[in-house]
């Protein structure tokens, strides 16, 4: 009677547990909405003054990886807002999500974001990945 009780226990749990998860994933899904979201850096990123835009980028932090963005970013044309990283949605152990850079359009001009993706810890000479986009704000 005890094994029933607690097979009975660990099922609403792990139910429980699988709820909100989804809940989390569905939500970080959905907060993208309402912004332009880019993921080709060959094409450049045209938006108005006062836009927001979403840059999104195959990450796997599990690995150590994530995407850094490049001091050299123009803050008085394109002000980064920040970064979050959106779950996969395959259920496989190591699987790549996204991570969401969100940036808003300040002033008229021309802009290049760049980026690479390393390990934090590592002194890289070679980052594993780069991504380079131009922003045009009108």
């Amino acid at each position: 009677m005890k094994l029933t009780s607690f097979i009975i226990l660990s099922l609403s749990l792990i139910i429980g547990f699988g709820s909100v998860f989804a809940a989390c994933r569905c939500q970080q899904q959905t907060e993208m909405t309402g912004t332009m979201d880019i993921s080709q850096p060959a094409n450049p990123i045209s938006v108005s003054s006062g836009e927001n835009f979403t840059i999104i980028l195959e990450s796997n932090p599990t690995t150590g990886y994530s995407w850094h963005l490049d001091r050299n970013l123009d803050e008085s044309i394109v002000k980064f807002s920040g970064s979050k990283y959106v779950l996969p949605e395959s259920n496989l152990d190591g699987a790549p999500g996204k991570e969401v850079l969100m940036f808003t359009a300040l002033n008229r001009g021309t802009a290049t974001i760049s980026m690479f993706y390393s390990r934090s810890w590592e002194k890289i000479e070679q980052p594993a990945k780069t991504a380079v986009f131009t922003v045009i704000v009108k």
